[in-house]
C-alpha cells in the first residue's frame, strides 16, 4: 500500500535502513549516523511527494505509479535510471515493462562507491 510518507516515520527508518551500509551503495547518499540526517531527508522526502518527484524502488511500487501516471493525458513517457552494476534496480525495472534504452557513460556519482561519476542504464516505459 502506497502513501504519503510522515515525519513519524524518521524514526522508523532510521532505525530500519538509513545506517545501514548496503543499503545505498547504489544512492546518491552516504548511511546516516546520526537522527538528523534522516530528518533532513524525511524533510526532502515530504517536499518531493508534494511536486510529485520521488522514484519508487520496489516492482510493485514502479509498476503502480507508472500506470498512475500514464494513465493521465499529460504523461507519454516514464524514465529511470540505475547504476550498470546495480542488477537488482534494473531487474525490477525490467520486470516492470521498463526497456533499456542506452547506457549514459559518467552520468552520476554514487559516492558510496567512488567519488568519480558512474555509468547508468537508462529505462522507459511509454504509452
Amino acid at each position: 500500500m502506497l502513501r504519503q510518507p510522515c515525519e513519524a516515520d524518521t524514526q522508523h527508518i532510521f532505525d530500519a535502513y538509513t545506517q545501514d551500509a548496503e543499503v545505498p551503495r547504489y544512492m546518491t547518499w552516504r548511511p546516516h549516523t546520526v537522527l538528523a540526517e534522516s530528518e533532513d531527508f524525511m524533510r526532502k522526502c515530504l517536499s518531493d511527494w508534494n511536486v510529485g518527484h520521488r522514484e519508487p524502488t520496489m516492482p510493485e511500487a514502479i509498476c503502480t505509479l507508472t500506470e498512475v501516471a500514464l494513465g493521465l493525458s499529460r504523461f507519454f513517457r516514464v524514465q529511470a535510471t540505475c547504476d550498470v552494476e546495480n542488477h537488482q534496480s534494473a531487474r525490477a525495472l525490467e520486470k516492470s515493462g521498463f526497456v533499456r534504452e542506452a547506457r549514459l557513460e559518467r552520468y552520476i556519482v554514487h559516492p558510496n562507491i567512488s567519488s568519480e561519476p558512474r555509468a547508468c542504464y537508462i529505462y522507459s516505459r511509454c504509452r
